[in-house]
């Protein structure tokens, strides 16, 4: 299929190249192809008798697009095959078989016949006919037969068959959503769908052209609510044919109910209302927790209001409510949510408490008459030790915990019992009578963390103290921002924040009974880290280092006592002690070309960190070496194909080539950038033939640097051969001439037989004609000719094919010969007749 861009362009002056992007028309992947203004574009190795999509569109050099145009175009069968002549005085009888590829389209054969006096003459013949006998034909004349397969645009107009399983997916008040599938029969002649809705007593109808997809389906909106209409869905050919219609009948459903709202919510139930829309019949009702990811309950009620029955407490629940019309047509939907809550115990208090037992005691739930049955657990916190529970079910709201380790901390939960077991409130307690001795001071107190901004102490605590609670009291320097917290002792550390940078902090922690004695306190003094760092700058050293350098915390520069300086990777890595009165550091051997992130922390004499600075820079910009490898490896009369691998030097540094080309005694010149592949290749086109071009690769690193460029010669082809064709036929040998190109100085010819898939023997020639001995009878030969210019530079390729007679059919007055270029078959015959 070619496609030429004036067919698209007129009065047009400023237009540099145009596109054809084609696809099957019922099909996904869409292949697109971009050529100069001045070329064709030939679109090979489509299907035999498919329809095709194609899209074209213009583009200006300064990459401006026109818009699209949309044509729909069909491709033929395959060629005819075995074509055999029998002649007379005055005629010739031309038989052949039909293509074994692309029957299905096929309209009618044409013979086209002519002879060396420039007779001439067309005949068509129909399409399931393989044998015809052309008369009145001048004697003693050699003729050339040529038979075409053709299509037309009756192929593309078939009637395709009606749609299949036509339904409405969805209604709502405004809108109707449909699919259905493609026709089973004449699928091939579909090219679109036409969809149309009018109102049930109405005439006039709107209609919509849908496109081809694997799964069709259609939206309408904008619709009427509450009323009947008419859809129909019919396949369409090519151009305008409309094919078999589907109809149905379908009702919009009624406006969405208004004023929706959560009327009543206890533990199991929730009550929704609403008002009606007009025409509305009855009313959905679905509802499904948050948790459920979409799976609801649905039912159909005629009132304007319903209590959602069975819900879980504790969940949050979405209740969706539409109206139903005429069929069950439904409405657009509206949604409420609301949460149920949860059936927790009352007011979970400690009755009592002494140094083996705890009484618990706790009301029923908010929505429960009288209290429900319950079970009651226990664990020591702070301990790995396993819970304990009641070994009954307790029906009261007091229970008593005996035979409980004194001076420890418990943690009680009470669960109660309705059907499925649920976890409710729970009470910490610490076991422990009055005592008339303070506990044991706190020991081994010291710092866990430390930052510029906060501290975490830790200590040990004494297994014989029977401290109930911590006391944590913090003093800074500053006298500002001073505090005490309480906490109780199975925490054995204490976290502050948001102190000032280097702010000396005295901690002190003591321990306290449940009577309130206090133990003497133990105490440790802290010094916050500095502020972060300043101003900081870096600076390209050579390639492959980088220098950083910055300026001191403010506030915080008195307390520094070093820097700690590294790189970021996926973690913190490289990290060098730098000393205080040394604000700057070189990183060397670095990847070359790498982007890095450079971290300072200023420290001081406790090792507390600052905030982190950071500052990212390349490791050098240096331009990567030259490319290695660069060949011609393939001429043609208008185009060089260019080969080249990587770099081998600061190839880390490589992001792209450049690629420069120019007549080496002329003037016409271009360039054009080139992505990285694993194989680096570039085909210029466009160019003129016999002509000698200079050209130029370059590796490319940050910001457009090169170095060491490359630079090839190269001389483009000759035009190709003209007037290729066969002189001669037997069962051995053929023999082939051509008319030579300007600047052509030896002919290359190859030739192979069709079975050999591509296994050729090529030779070189000075004449413009060439007999291919050796040949094996009764097969089919491809004979390949190229004209070879200055260093051999090759042409584009002219190709014949033939097929040999068989050793037993050899006459001394008879012989052909077939050509085959796309779907064209021809034979040449020449007779003495009479």
């Amino acid at each position: 299929m070619t496609v030429s861009h004036w067919s698209f362009v007129r009065n047009q002056t400023c237009v540099s190249n145009f596109t054809v992007c084609w696809k099957k028309t019922d099909g996904l992947n869409e292949t697109c192809r971009e050529n100069p203004i001045y070329k064709d574009i030939i679109i090979k190795d489509l299907g035999y008798c498919t329809n095709y999509t194609l899209t074209t569109f213009t583009s200006s050099i300064d990459g401006l697009s026109s818009t699209n145009r949309t044509l729909y175009r069909s491709t033929g069968s395959g060629n005819v095959e075995n074509i055999t002549l029998s002649s007379g005085p005055d005629w010739v009888t031309v038989k052949w078989d039909p293509p074994t590829q692309g029957q299905e389209c096929i309209s009618h054969f044409s013979i086209f016949h002519k002879n060396i006096n420039a007779q001439e003459g067309e005949v068509d013949v129909k399409a399931d006919v393989s044998e015809f006998v052309l008369t009145d034909l001048e004697a003693c004349t050699q003729w050339y037969f040529v038979i075409r397969v053709l299509s037309d645009e009756d192929v593309y107009s078939k009637m395709p068959s009606p749609v299949e399983d036509f339904k409405v997916d969805e209604v709502k008040s405004h809108s109707l959503h449909m699919r259905w599938s493609p026709p089973s029969e004449n699928n091939k002649c579909l090219f679109k769908y036409k969809v149309c809705w009018r109102k049930t007593l109405e005439l006039a109808a709107k209609c919509a052209i849908g496109k081809l997809e694997v799964y069709p389906r259609h939206s309408i909106h904008d619709l009427e609510s509450c009323t009947d209409y008419i859809v129909t869905v019919s396949t369409m050919g090519s151009q305008t044919h409309v094919g078999n219609e589907t109809s149905l009948a379908v009702s919009t459903g009624p406006e969405p109910v208004t004023a929706l709202k959560v009327d009543n919510v206890d533990t199991r139930s929730v009550t929704v209302s609403w008002e009606s829309p007009s025409c509305a019949q009855q009313f959905s009702v679905c509802w499904g927790a948050w948790q459920d990811k979409g799976g609801h309950s649905c039912t159909s009620v005629t009132k304007t209001s319903y209590t959602v029955p069975g819900l879980e407490p504790g969940n949050n629940y979405t209740i969706i409510v539409a109206a139903l019309g005429n069929d069950g047509a439904q409405s657009d939907i509206r949604v409420v949510t609301a949460y149920i809550a949860q059936e927790n115990v009352g007011n979970l208090t400690v009755k009592n408490y002494t140094r083996n037992s705890i009484t618990v005691f706790w009301g029923a739930p908010f929505d429960q008459k009288s209290s429900q049955n319950a079970r009651v657990c226990w664990k020591v916190i702070g301990e790995y030790s396993d819970e304990t529970c009641s070994n009954s079910i307790i029906s009261d709201k007091e229970y008593t915990i005996d035979d409980l380790e004194p001076c420890h901390w418990y943690k009680v939960t009470v669960t109660l019992k309705n059907g499925e077991e649920r976890k409710f409130e729970s009470v910490e307690q610490f076991t422990a009578a009055s005592n008339t001795e303070p506990p044991e001071e706190v020991k081994e107190i010291s710092i866990a963390s430390l930052t510029y901004d906060s501290f975490r102490v830790k200590w040990d605590k004494s297994n014989e103290s029977c401290a109930s609670h911590f006391l944590v009291c913090w003093e800074q320097s500053q006298g500002k921002d001073n505090g005490c917290q309480l906490i109780p002792s199975y925490e054995t550390d204490f976290y502050k924040g948001d102190l000032k940078v280097c702010a000396n902090v005295t901690v002190s922690v003591s321990a306290l009974s449940v009577d309130g004695l206090s133990s003497g306190n133990d105490s440790i003094t802290i010094t916050t880290g500095p502020g972060v760092v300043r101003n900081v700058t870096s600076w390209i050293v050579e390639l492959g280092s980088v220098g950083v350098r910055w300026e001191p915390p403010l506030p915080g520069e008195d307390c520094v006592s070093y820097y700690k300086v590294g790189t970021l990777g996926r973690y913190f890595e490289n990290l060098i002690n730098v000393t205080g009165d040394k604000l700057e550091y070189v990183w060397t051997n670095l990847t070359h070309c790498e982007h890095k992130g450079f971290l300072i922390l200023a420290v001081n004499s406790q090792h507390a960190f600052s905030n982190t600075a950071l500052k990212f820079s390349t490791s050098g910009t240096g331009a990567p070496g030259e490319v290695t490898e660069p060949e011609v490896t393939q001429t043609g009369s208008h185009s060089l194909h260019l080969e080249w691998k990587p770099p081998l030097e600061l190839f880390d540094c490589l992001l792209r080539y450049f690629v420069c080309w120019k007549e080496t005694n002329g003037t016409d010149s271009a360039c054009a950038e080139q992505k990285l592949e694993e194989y680096p290749k570039r085909t210029l086109y466009g160019l003129k033939s016999c002509t000698e071009y200079t050209i130029t690769l370059a590796a490319l690193g940050v910001d457009k640097l090169h170095d060491n460029d490359t630079t090839l010669t190269q001389f483009t082809g000759p035009e190709p051969v003209t007037a290729l064709k066969v002189d001669n036929v037997d069962t051995r040998s053929v023999t082939v001439s051509w008319e030579s190109p300007s600047c052509a100085q030896q002919f290359s010819v190859c030739w192979g037989a069709w079975q050999d898939k591509g296994g050729h023997s090529c030779t070189s020639v000075t004449n413009t004609s060439y007999t291919v001995p050796g040949l094996e009878p009764g097969n089919n030969y491809t004979i390949i000719v190229a004209a070879l210019g200055l260093n051999e530079a090759q042409s584009d390729l002219n190709i014949a094919t033939v097929q040999l007679p068989p050793a037993a059919a050899v006459s001394s007055s008879h012989y052909a010969a077939g050509s085959i270029q796309d779907s064209v078959t021809s034979a040449l015959v020449m007779k003495c007749f009479g």
